[in-house]
């Protein structure tokens, strides 16, 4: 339809040069960063970058950021309980040690009994072979005693890891605490407001995620604000994956500065992303708060304080009710259309800026892949399905029947062969964000572009580190007691008199002290030690996501940067120089593992849709170059 593309074509023009300074002059100047500038054009067809206005030092942090968007990984979410809005580790080291454990728990079972099931159906096929030569039976039955030691192993760590998160378990209900955790306090928990088993740092972090997402994305419903559909979109939009036409049944839904949300949908979008994509998560989650931010521009620069909901109520989820103020719903005027161009534009404007292709165009095919064609096509109905399912669980509250000429007056002696009447349609006041799936797959592919993968340490980690210190400590101490002694042996004088009494006594007492402590040490390495054992690896594992910095991403890459991030422990990012950078320099990151070979990095930045030019790219493309000249040169000469 032409508003949907007019508005699409609008939000992805390419932002000019001054707008692209303009904007990231303000953000630079909104975080008091000085020390950079972000230029629109970096050079040698790269785009934007970003330039250092002073030399910067060795180590030196350039610029702390918070990300505008992020997401735990749903595979991460037992490895670290974190605030679902700042991703900051909460709770306690016990909690945390208890959902990695919980986690390893519930995946050693799943291991143990899709082992055992297969191991069934080995046995059946085994006993229906019978004509199967010797070398077979054989290769069998190695076969099979390795799925036995295996599942014998995975049955024994189970018992490890289970009789662990017991004893922990009883330790926290009887009050007490591990030994140091004290050392590492963590904020407490604080859940959503409707108890959906979202967490979160504060009631401030509740309060925001809540204004800017998750009171669209929660899926749990407030009775006392629950209302029935106030459209016939709302009751009769059908998942994209139903084979049946039949309409739903009205479904209960509740409303937010003109954005309605069906919370019984939310599972079929979730769980859609989970079986295919879960970078689908972070693009719903960006998408909501686009779609908030707009409706709420929207009614600024309308003045309008409710928008129609056929005469329902909306909920402003503070126990207070607002009745709507009805409306003409066919009223579409030239300056709605340009208030709802400006809300939009105002929303969209913190993605503005980041490059970004569709997904289904950005994605390099893999190099097993036939038909490029069709690859792309698939993977756009999959990023279209998953809006499909959002918008049957999200959508706007005047989603009612517009008139829009289909054809302008001057257009049509150009359009005869279309037809003349006006169409009509439940179109939104903002219908590309929602209704077209290109705004949704540029922002899955702006995130594959820039993503920065999230990796907040775990104090988990720092817990551990702190108990093996003590017992190196304390080794250390034995050892000095023992070069004491045999210092003091060596110290008697020649009528065989010891040292004075005073310095005797002060020693006993030290070496007492020592005991008491390695008695201590003891105890804490008692109690932490199987806690380790059983955790192995993952003790050390923090969150992990996707997330997207306005700032950073204007950094290029390069195989040689100047700079790397590093995610502190209350969420934000820092970029850090890796050596010493002179005023007006280039800030690059690299976007891979820059220590692979040349052709390695080369395939790893297929995703990225180019080809490194830098310096150390360059040299070893030289070094390549001389090293085939010196072997063509050897053969010849060997012929």
């Amino acid at each position: 339809m032409r508003i949907i593309d007019e508005q699409v074509l609008s939000l992805l023009k390419e932002p000019t040069k001054d707008e692209t300074a303009q904007y990231f002059a303000e953000i630079l100047e909104k975080e008091n960063i000085s020390n950079i500038v972000i230029k629109p054009d970096a050079g040698n067809g790269k785009g934007k970058g970003i330039f250092t206005t002073k030399a910067i030092k060795k180590k030196e942090v350039l610029f702390y950021e918070r990300p505008l968007v992020a997401h735990q990984h749903l595979d991460n979410l037992d490895k670290a309980v974190v605030c679902c809005n700042c991703h900051i580790h909460i709770g306690s080291i016990e909690s945390q040690i208890l959902s990695k454990l919980g986690g390893i728990k519930k995946d050693l079972e799943s291991k143990i009994n899709s082992k055992g099931e297969g191991e069934d159906s080995d046995d059946s096929e085994e006993e229906s072979d019978n004509d199967d030569d010797s070398d077979e039976e054989d290769s069998d039955e190695e076969e099979e005693d390795e799925k036995l030691a295996q599942l014998l192993a995975q049955g024994e760590r189970l018992e490890e890891v289970s009789e662990a998160e017991e004893k922990l378990k009883e330790l926290v209900a009887q009050g007490k605490r591990l030994p140091l955790a004290e050392d590492f306090p963590l904020p407490d928990l604080v859940s959503c407001r409707r108890g959906c088993g979202k967490m979160f740092c504060g009631p401030r972090c509740e309060v925001e995620a809540w204004d800017n997402f998750h009171c669209l994305l929660c899926s749990k419903s407030d009775s006392s604000t629950v209302l029935s559909s106030p459209s016939s979109f709302a009751a009769s939009s059908p998942s994209p994956t139903s084979s049946s036409s039949t309409p739903l049944p009205p479904l209960p839904i509740e409303c937010f500065h003109g954005i309605c949300v069906k919370r019984d949908r939310l599972s079929e979008f979730e769980a859609h992303a989970r079986e295919t994509n879960d970078v689908f998560l972070l693009a719903g989650r960006a998408l909501a708060g686009i779609l908030l931010r707009a409706a709420k521009a929207y009614r600024r620069i309308t003045g309008s304080v409710s928008q129609p909901v056929s005469s329902s109520i909306l909920s402003n989820d503070t126990g207070t009710t607002s009745t709507a103020t009805p409306t003409t719903p066919n009223a579409f005027d030239a300056a709605a259309a340009a208030a709802e161009a400006e809300a939009l534009q105002e929303a969209w404007r913190p993605f503005k800026f980041g490059w970004k292709r569709t997904w289904w165009d950005a994605v390099a095919v893999p190099r097993d892949v036939t038909n490029e064609d069709e690859f792309r096509s698939d993977l756009r109905e999959l990023a279209k399905d998953s809006l499909e399912l959002f918008h049957c669980a999200i959508f706007e509250e005047d989603e009612v029947e517009r008139e829009e000429e289909e054809v302008e007056e001057e257009d049509k002696e150009m359009e005869d062969d279309r037809e003349s009447k006006k169409s009509r349609e439940k179109m939104g006041r903002f219908p590309a964000l929602l209704k077209d799936e290109r705004i949704f797959g540029s922002l899955i592919g702006m995130f594959e572009l820039n993503n920065l993968a999230l990796q907040i340490p775990t104090p988990v980690e720092d817990f551990f580190l702190a108990a093996d210190a003590l017992k190196e400590d304390d080794d250390d101490e034995d050892d000095d007691d023992e070069d004491e002694d045999d210092e003091n042996e060596d110290g008697e004088d020649e009528d065989g008199e010891d040292e004075d009494d005073e310095d005797a006594e002060k020693n006993e007492d030290r070496k007492t002290k020592n005991k008491s402590k390695t008695k201590d040490v003891k105890a804490i390495l008692a109690t932490t030690q199987p806690l380790l054992d059983a955790l192995d690896k993952a003790y050390q594992e923090g969150c992990e996501g996707s997330a997207f910095f306005s700032i950073q991403s204007c950094a290029n890459h390069s195989c040689a940067p100047a700079a790397a991030a590093l995610f502190e422990a209350d969420g934000r990012v820092s970029i850090i120089a890796l050596r010493a950078i002179p005023s007006g320099s280039e800030i690059t990151l690299s976007y891979i593992d820059e220590n692979q070979s040349l052709k390695d990095r080369r395939e790893a930045l297929r995703d990225y849709g180019f080809i490194c030019k830098c310096e150390k790219c360059t040299e070893d493309e030289r070094a390549l170059a001389k090293a085939k000249v010196k072997s063509l040169a050897a053969r010849r000469k060997g012929g």
